[in-house]
């Protein structure tokens, strides 16, 4: 994976690596049943192979008793967490259904964490969940990945404060869209594209946003004809969830 530099400065910054701390290969527990037994197993009847026995006790020499498989707590990737509160307290039923359809309550919550640290302390943690999960195949990683993209899509109010951060993270996606085949973020169950459903929702937010800037909404819409033209993707037809209710009076 080639890491892209997005904004001037390095968006994984060293206060960024320290706060997040890789997992290191770990090796999984052997299982209790032989892959291959001696009287053959997964080689009996193919050409001169000889038999293999991997049974645990066959490579119990091997492991160190001082060797432990358990995982350090200090060894485990420690994302930022999304706060759970998505709304300011004493909120009105209202006020409450539209803080969770725009996250940027959310959002200001969770830059406000990192308050001595600049905006791009997010995108840096953007692009490592990313590499953490394709390179390493870390599933959390991918899970926390999609859970900053939702929230930097959903964050319509944020958009006209955090210019920069937004121009920052169409750069980050541009360039790990590259990275990925066409149909990954295909969802085998419901068929739906995750990516292009949450953008979908990001591009809206852009088209309709008073007094955003100029340049970001001009990359963004670019961004948007961009990825039509090569995946095929649709962001102007509307999603099944938001049309109108079709009732059979029949």
């Amino acid at each position: 994976v080639v890491m892209t530099t997005v904004t001037d400065r390095k968006d994984i910054q060293d206060n960024t690596s320290s706060t997040i701390t890789p997992v290191p290969s770990m090796a999984s527990s052997l299982p209790d049943s032989p892959v291959a037994s001696q009287t053959g197993g997964f080689f009996a009847g193919v050409g001169n192979f000889p038999s293999i026995d991997v049974t645990p006790s066959s490579v119990s020499h091997l492991v160190s008793p001082s060797l432990s498989l358990t995982p350090s707590k200090d060894s485990i990737l420690r994302f930022s967490t999304i706060p759970n509160q998505k709304h300011p307290a004493g909120s009105t039923p209202t006020e409450i259904t539209q803080h969770n359809m725009d996250l940027s309550f959310t959002l200001e919550s969770l830059l406000h964490v990192h308050e001595e640290e600049d905006e791009s302390h997010i995108l840096g943690e953007l692009q490592l969940a990313f590499v953490c999960f394709i390179v390493g195949q870390v599933y959390e990683a991918f899970e926390q990945w999609k859970q900053l993209v939702r929230l930097l899509c959903y964050s319509e109010d944020s958009l006209v404060k955090h210019v920069n951060l937004f121009k920052g993270f169409l750069s980050c996606i541009h360039f790990q869209l590259k990275e990925v085949p066409d149909d990954f973020f295909v969802d085998i169950v419901s068929r739906n594209n995750f990516l292009t459903t949450t953008l979908q929702v990001f591009f809206s937010n852009i088209s309709e946003c008073n007094g955003l800037d100029e340049a970001l909404r001009k990359k963004a819409l670019q961004f948007r004809d961009h990825l039509t033209k090569k995946y095929k993707w649709d962001f102007t037809s509307e999603p099944d969830e938001d049309g109108p209710t079709i009732v059979d009076l029949n």
